[in-house]
């Protein structure tokens, strides 16, 4: 493994990786979208058979593609998120110390 460098993360960096999981949804969206037009039933109908349905709205209110993608996308970003508090815990650090020492810095206010 190669030295690693502390470096801020630019805007630019977070906004092509923000690009990159809503594209990653939108495909995910359009393959469940696929599955159910082949079998003749409704998407949410097919989330609940995956068990991925994202809730219920007490008004039942119609999620557009972009609202499905975004809580798709907060899903994803909350997992990564515990995923790293647990390795920073194991660690024994905070996450702060634990991003800093594997050279995973988050973007500053002045970035």
């Amino acid at each position: 493994m190669g030295v690693q460098h502390n470096r801020k993360v630019t805007r630019d960096e977070v906004g092509v990786g923000h690009d990159r999981a809503a594209r990653a949804a939108t495909r995910e969206q359009r393959k469940i979208d696929a599955e159910a037009a082949a079998k003749g039933i409704t998407v949410e109908e097919v989330m609940r058979l995956h068990n991925c349905y994202p809730g219920t709205d007490p008004l039942h209110h119609k999620l557009d593609n972009m609202e499905y993608d975004y809580l798709r996308a907060a899903r994803r970003a909350t997992k990564l998120q515990q995923e790293l508090e647990h390795s920073a815990y194991i660690c024994g650090m905070t996450v702060e110390q634990y991003m800093q020492a594997k050279g995973i810095l988050p973007c500053s206010a002045g970035a």
